[in-house]
């Protein structure tokens, strides 16, 4: 079943927000797939990875990504239901796929499918 896997805080400077929330919850973003793509892992601690973006706009939004098996199935669904895709799927090297969409009230969710469609 397709899950979330993490939320994307989508900011004006990553490495900026990546300091802050270190210095506030002890968070250790690394580079994953591109250097301005920053992931704080949850570890053993029950929760969700955390990733800093920065944003493409500059203005801060928070997206929740869905895991699932295959991106293409998803996104039809997606459109099928009334949803709407706000950037089409792209390959993150050495990752996967991932693509955004906004639902039928206007909310934007990312899809992410690793490189070989297993969750």
């Amino acid at each position: 079943m397709p899950y979330i896997n993490y939320v994307e805080l989508n900011v004006p400077k990553a490495a900026k927000s990546a300091d802050f929330y270190k210095t506030v919850f002890g968070w250790d973003p690394q580079p994953w797939g591109d250097d301005d793509y920053l992931v704080a892992q949850h570890g053993e601690e029950p929760g969700i990875d955390s990733a800093l973006r920065t944003a493409p706009d500059g203005q801060p939004l928070t997206v929740a990504i869905v895991t699932v098996a295959d991106i293409d199935a998803s996104i039809a669904a997606v459109q099928a239901a009334g949803g709407s895709l706000v950037v089409e799927k792209f390959a993150i090297e050495g990752v996967g796929h991932a693509a955004y969409f906004k639902d039928p009230d206007g909310m934007i969710v990312g899809l992410h499918q690793t490189g070989d469609g297993s969750q």
